[in-house]
Order: C-alpha cells, then sequence, then structure tokens
C-alpha cells in the first residue's frame, strides 16, 4: 500500500459523514462500496456480501478480501436449482466455466461463478487466530501489511449500518476481537475517530 496509515471503515452509524483525511490507504467493509466513498481494500466474512460484491462487478477491478472464498472447477458441480426442492433458497449469478464459489448460511446457499480474472485474496479461515469479523479481518490483515497507524471508524456501536439494512450486532464479541489484535500488534499507534 502506498501510505503509512491506514483508515479502516467500519459499519456502525459513528462512520458516517467522516471527514477522511487523503494521507492514508482507505479500508471498508461489506457494502460500503455502494456508498460515494473511495476505498483501497474491501474486506468481507460475510457470504451475502461476498457475493453480491462479485456479482455487482467491483471485484474485477478492486482489491477485495474475502474469508473462506474458495473457488472450484465449475464443470460437474450440482445443477444448483436441485436444491430449490429441499428447502434451500439458491442465489446464483449466471454460469461461467472459471470456476465457482459455493458458500452458505442458514438455509441460503449461493453459487457464485466467476470471472476469468478478479482482484479477490482469499484467507483461509485456518489461517487467522480466531474467527474475525469484516472490520477485525480488516485489522488483522491491515497490521500484517507494515501500517504504523491504523484508524478506526465506524467500530462500537450498538448496531450496524451498510447499504441502509440495519443489522444485529454482536458488540461484545467484535470488543474481543479488536481487543486481541490490538495487544498483538501493539508497535502500531491505534486509534479510534
Amino acid at each position: 500500500m502506498g501510505y503509512k496509515k491506514a483508515v479502516i471503515l467500519g459499519n456502525g452509524e459513528s462512520r458516517r459523514n467522516l471527514d477522511i483525511p487523503t494521507d492514508c490507504d482507505v479500508w471498508g467493509c461489506n457494502y460500503i462500496y455502494r456508498e460515494q466513498i473511495s476505498i483501497d481494500v474491501l474486506v468481507a466474512t460475510d457470504v451475502f456480501a461476498q457475493h453480491d460484491i462479485y456479482v455487482d462487478g467491483w471485484a474485477n477491478d478492486n482489491r477485495c478480501i474475502f474469508l473462506d472464498w474458495v473457488p472450484v472447477p465449475s464443470a460437474g458441480i450440482q445443477n444448483p436449482e436441485t436444491l430449490t426442492g429441499n428447502g434451500f433458497e439458491v442465489i446464483t449469478n449466471e454460469y461461467t466455466e472459471h470456476g465457482v464459489v459455493i458458500s452458505g448460511w442458514k438455509n441460503d446457499l449461493f453459487y457464485t461463478y466467476l470471472n476469468e480474472t478478479d482482484c479477490v485474496e482469499h484467507i483461509p479461515m485456518r489461517d487467522i487466530p480466531h474467527r474475525f469479523s469484516s472490520g477485525s479481518l480488516a485489522m488483522w490483515k491491515a497490521a500484517l501489511e507494515g501500517y504504523t497507524e491504523i484508524w478506526l471508524a465506524g467500530f462500537g456501536d450498538d448496531a450496524h449500518y451498510y447499504a441502509g439494512r440495519k443489522t444485529e450486532s454482536g458488540k461484545q464479541r467484535f470488543e474481543k476481537e479488536r481487543e486481541y489484535i490490538i495487544n498483538k500488534y501493539s508497535n502500531i499507534t491505534w486509534r479510534y475517530i
């Protein structure tokens, strides 16, 4: 990345209307790509967000970091529509021969067929020290990339907002994740804004 400082924009309401400094790299989470904010890196652990980001085309030309994004060959994959009769909601995009990522949450199954090239970096779950939310994964990955200062905005709110959709917060779990990362990378100056 180009700067020694990064700003990570979480999904909390407190990041709204923030004046982002120009001397930093900007990291964002989940659906922030739909907003009028210029970001350098987009991080998503949520399978709904990953599918939408990819299908919307944002991952074609922009750096994305996805947790457990494991492509498999498209050929030989069972027709996803056959699963709908078994109580699954299948969400898919147009078939391609370049591979597919199959992911799910509860009764929702995503078949994300891939472009020939994209800008997605896959982080396997086994490569991270804890289960992380998108914001915490962004913090962990930014810490590994050598920033000396990382600012956090939109973290610690009671509810998360992205793309106008309010979601429930795992506030206590998120706080523990952030505390772990900040303690592990205590050589970095961490600042909430």
